[in-house]
């Protein structure tokens, strides 16, 4: 009896061990069981990216052509303003130009003077001894040069152009025209025996 119980005990030792056997499988070629597999990920990601980059890029070649547009734009509207500018600078150079002429016309008009009554009044008022050789006006508000000669070198005629210097200064006449009259020089002539005067008178600007 003995001898059946070890016999049973074998048995059922038997049972809980295993058979090992060598494992040939080669996992590297069995096929992907996954449902979803990893270079369907691998796949989509590169899609993703690819799309972006597409969408970076197009997104800035788009602007680059909208600021070169509006460049262009810019540009053109500058060259017509610069044109148009040019323009209006010429006319009003000769507005401008124009102005000066109407100016110094109603300056002629408006001013009382009368240079033919003026040379009269210095012809009335020369004293013997003095001539006059040369009067020179430029207009209102300018400058007239007069140009005299005293007959001799002797202190008698010295006193005389003084005394025309004063005379010339103190004419009311010749006042409300001028002012400033001054002698800017004074040069004896000794080959003709004359003194040589030179005055300068400021004209007075018309009022307005």
């Amino acid at each position: 009896m003995l001898q059946h119980l070890k016999k049973s005990s074998s048995k059922v030792d038997a049972r809980h061990f295993t058979a090992w056997h060598p494992n040939f499988v080669d996992a590297s070629r069995l096929p992907d069981v996954k449902v979803v597999r990893t270079s369907f990920f691998v796949n989509s990601a590169a899609i993703i990216i690819t799309s972006l980059f597409l969408i970076f890029v197009g997104k800035r070649e788009y602007n680059v052509s909208l600021v070169n547009s509006e460049t262009e734009s810019v540009e053109n509207q500058i060259s017509s303003v610069k044109a148009e500018s040019s323009r209006l600078i010429n006319e009003f150079n000769k507005f401008k130009n124009e102005e000066k002429k109407l100016i110094r016309v109603i300056d002629l008009t408006s001013n009382s003077f009368s240079f033919p009554d003026f040379m009269i009044h210095l012809g009335a008022k020369l004293p013997d001894k003095v001539t006059i050789s040369e009067v020179n006006r430029r207009g209102p508000g300018q400058m007239l040069s007069l140009k005299a000669v005293v007959k001799g070198l002797s202190a008698e005629s010295g006193e005389s152009a003084s005394n025309y210097i004063k005379q010339l200064q103190s004419d009311e006449y010749i006042k409300s025209y001028f002012t400033d009259v001054k002698l800017l020089s004074i040069e004896r002539d000794v080959t003709r025996g004359n003194l040589n005067l030179n005055v300068s008178m400021m004209a007075v600007t018309p009022k307005k």
